[in-house]
């Protein structure tokens, strides 16, 4: 008897969940007759309850890096390839700024950005750490990863991330046995923020030909045959019928009036934005003074990874008539595990399906209201109090992986407090208005069709397993780089 293909599916963050799983994408393989196995960094009963039944789970070996290559070779090379991109115009968007708890880390990572800009402008340091830095990787093969493969036997290895470190030992076991790995991109953020892709990939998935040019022009090394438009499953879970409770039900559970129209507010995390109220209750004044459009409740979708609730707090003890929505989210910042259960995802699903208009900072919730056509309005101003992560709220807009929102006129932004009734009084009045401007975003976006993701997926997986037009990189400077 012929034994199923495998597929390996690793999960060290867990955002591969609604991309993989919630998309489904597991369910489609495992109605092909392959045998479906999920690495977890954290394999418990909550994830377990997620995912298909035919779904193996098991524990995701992860080690830690040599020191050396860590802090003296990788994150000096990624400090000059940012500094690269800032000088040639980019936005220079970073997930979060390194701030060191001690004077070591403090003084290490002072090092690593003097090290990084003065490493910028030498490209021949910069190809001599490269290949410094891809020997290492290579080298990282261990006894432990080698015995979970031999276990697991998989045919192909499937991640969402393109920099994990803790990944590498496992990524360089499963190249040295010349298993394929297959990165289908999350998130446009990973090519903006961690643009430098040090490890070389047998296949890449990315959302959209602009992004496949701007992987491209980063990382010279990638070979472009192996690179291929996937869209993402992460935007497949809107939009569904399967994923959709009956109105009625859904403002029972919210609390909403049954004829309201509903604003969605989708909060950013506390450390980016602080003390977001600020806008919420300048969106409330603005609603209030919108008589003609009829009742308006507006609808904060806490973000899943605050929990401190201090903005859920204030909320309801200034302006209860707001209603707040906490997210069925497992979040463990400790651990940084993070994934959106199935009630969640269904709750969601439907708030985007009946709700008139979303209001809030710049963010990928633009892409899920295009796929839900729904108006969107992004705030780009800023209010007195503590300033935003970036600086200014303008810098959200203006970040290079939101090129195509503003280039479409997907959304609509506000560029001061005074516009904000009018901007939200035409979303609500007239919302086909900006609809071909939102199915523009999508083709540009993404590529394909939103809810074509798995079969492009699919694709890709199938090719990597039968080697067809894949080019495996073979020499160890794998990254090049640019002027």
């Amino acid at each position: 008897m012929t034994q199923p293909q495998t597929i390996l599916c690793l999960f060290p963050l867990g955002s591969e969940l609604r991309q993989f799983g919630h998309s489904g994408l597991f369910a489609r393989l495992l109605d092909l007759g392959w045998r479906v196995i999920v690495a977890a960094k954290i394999a418990d009963e909550d994830l377990r309850a997620q995912l298909d039944n035919r779904v193996v789970l098991t524990e995701l070996p992860m080690e830690r890096l040599p020191f050396g290559l860590t802090h003296l070779t990788t994150n000096v090379l990624d400090r000059a390839h940012a500094e690269c991109e800032r000088r040639s115009g980019k936005s220079g968007w970073q997930y979060g700024k390194l701030v060191g708890r001690n004077w070591k880390q403090r003084g290490l990572y002072t090092a690593q950005a003097v090290l990084g800009k003065v490493s910028s402008f030498s490209q021949a340091a910069q190809r001599w750490m490269g290949i410094k830095e891809a020997c290492a990787i290579r080298n990282l093969s261990s006894a432990k990863c080698e015995a979970f493969l031999r276990c697991v036997s998989p045919d192909v290895i499937l991640l969402n991330v393109p920099r994990c470190d803790a990944l590498l030992p496992l990524l360089s076991t499963a190249r040295a046995r010349q298993i394929p790995l297959v990165l289908l991109y999350h998130t446009w953020k990973d090519v903006v923020a961690q643009g430098r892709v040090n490890f070389p990939f047998s296949r890449c998935g990315v959302w959209s030909e602009k992004m496949r040019e701007e992987l491209l022009r980063q990382n010279l090394g990638i070979d472009p045959r192996s690179v291929s438009l996937t869209g993402c499953g992460h935007f497949q879970c809107v939009g569904r019928a399967d994923l959709l409770l009956p109105e009625r039900e859904f403002r029972e559970i919210l609390g909403a009036k049954p004829d309201s129209r509903l604003i969605v507010f989708p909060a950013s995390s506390p450390w980016m934005v602080p003390e977001e109220e600020r806008y919420i209750h300048l969106l409330k004044g603005t609603v209030r003074n919108l008589g003609s459009i009829g009742e308006v409740q507006i609808v904060v979708r806490m973000n899943p990874m605050d929990e401190t609730g201090r903005l859920a707090e204030v909320l309801r003890a200034d302006a209860p008539e707001i209603i707040v929505l906490k997210p069925d989210w497992r979040w463990d910042k400790k651990r940084n595990w993070c994934f959106q259960r199935r009630s969640d995802q269904v709750l969601y699903n439907s708030l985007l399906n009946y709700s008139s208009a979303c209001v809030g900072m710049p963010s990928t919730v633009t892409v899920e209201c295009a796929v839900a056509d729904v108006p969107i309005i992004n705030i780009g101003f800023d209010l007195p109090g503590p300033a935003v992560q970036p600086g200014a709220v303008r810098k959200f807009w203006d970040a290079d992986f939101y090129e195509e929102v503003r280039q479409s006129g997907a959304a609509n932004l506000v560029a001061a407090p005074a516009n904000l009734a009018a901007a939200v009084a035409e979303a609500l009045a007239q919302p086909e208005l900006s609809r071909q401007s939102r199915q523009q975003l999508l083709k540009r976006q993404l590529g394909i069709a939103p809810h074509a993701a798995v079969d492009a997926a699919v694709q890709v997986i199938l090719e990597s397993c039968s080697r067809s037009g894949v080019a495996q990189p073979s020499s160890p400077e794998f990254i090049e780089v640019q002027d």
